[in-house]
């Protein structure tokens, strides 16, 4: 009789969560729809005089779907970068204890302490010298560099779970090191992988402040954040494109956070039972 309480206060609580989440993408949506003096006026929670040409518009723009195949080549390759590096640096730190390990994790865990902001001006001299400004490859490389370390706590949580007995068979039958690695670690922690890799891959997509930096004099390369941003002038700002955009932003990462949502769920629960 006392969990069905708690239940109700528990499904309340998701129900709210899910509307804070939601509430922004319907703010988008309405506003999309709105014409100017509706927007100005401020009045209507639901557009009294609907209008398409906006969407017209913005989808039969060439520019939305570059910008939107810019920031899938950004997000993939800091995907691909974080885990190549979080994956054996993880797994090393996880199955072997040397002299330094647990202070190693944590000098991983303070950089996340450190500004982005802070390294703009020495990062953009070093990628200067380089010739990485102007590159996806810049954006990727200084992205991951911000990804790798929760990553790699991330992924050790994960490979800490798979039985060390698992290990020391494989080790009988002269499976060591790297092909274990790719034989039995990867495939065994693959949910917790996957949700590493969608961690990356969402904060390659929503990147803004590197990309504004490192691609603002080169228009061709955009990410959608920056495609964004420039409905955005100084004297007046197309609210409705601005929406559009955004929102149409929003849908890749839905429909690959659908896709793994499987995976997720694996991935949750094996590390609430570890």
């Amino acid at each position: 009789m006392r969990t069905w309480p708690r239940q109700s206060i528990r499904y309340a609580l998701l129900v709210i969560a899910a509307g804070f989440s939601i509430f922004p993408l319907l703010v988008m949506v309405d506003t999309a729809f709105k014409t100017s003096p509706e927007i100005a006026g401020n009045q209507h929670w639901v557009p009294q005089t609907a209008t398409l040409s906006f969407w017209s518009s913005a989808l039969q723009s060439s520019v939305l779907w570059l910008w939107l195949r810019n920031s899938a080549i950004i997000a993939t390759g800091v995907a691909v970068l974080t885990l190549a590096v979080a994956i054996p640096a993880a797994y090393v730190l996880a199955r072997r204890q040397f002299k330094g390990n647990v202070l190693f994790l944590d000098t991983v865990l303070v950089t996340q302490t450190i500004a982005p902001a802070v390294l703009i001006v020495p990062l953009f001299e070093l990628f200067r010298r380089f010739g990485l400004i102007g590159t996806f490859q810049g954006v990727i490389l200084v992205s991951s560099a911000f990804v790798v370390p929760f990553s790699i706590w991330l992924l050790v949580a994960f490979f800490r779970q798979v039985p060390a007995e698992l290990e020391e068979a494989a080790a009988i039958d002269g499976t060591m090191g790297l092909r274990f690695l790719l034989r039995f670690m990867v495939p065994t922690s693959f949910p917790g992988i996957v949700a590493t890799g969608l961690w990356a891959f969402m904060y390659g997509w929503n990147e803004f402040m590197f990309s504004v930096t490192f691609l603002s004099g080169v228009s061709s390369r955009w990410p959608i954040t920056i495609g964004v941003f420039t409905n955005s002038g100084e004297f007046f700002v197309q609210w409705q494109l601005l929406a559009i955009d955004a929102f149409v932003g929003t849908i890749p990462v839905l429909i690959v956070f659908v896709i793994l949502r499987r995976r997720l769920e694996l991935a949750l629960g094996s590390t609430i039972g570890g």
